[in-house]
């Protein structure tokens, strides 16, 4: 069961990583955190580009 878990996950790190500029901890960290195997790939897409605007809003203060 563990390698099935790691599996999705090293799936979504990559992908994230193919498809955005951002640091690989920041994408670890939504991965851990907010992905959803219940919906597509484009649509955690969409959701990590969210999370990562949230993030430098937070840190532009």
């Amino acid at each position: 069961m563990q390698y099935e878990t790691t599996d999705w996950r090293t799936r979504a790190v990559k992908y994230l990583q193919q498809y955005t500029r951002a640091m690989r901890d920041v994408i670890e960290r939504f991965v851990e955190l907010f992905w959803d195997q219940d919906v597509t790939d484009e649509e955690n897409l969409i959701a990590f580009e969210n999370y990562e605007s949230e993030l430098e809003t937070a840190y532009t203060y």
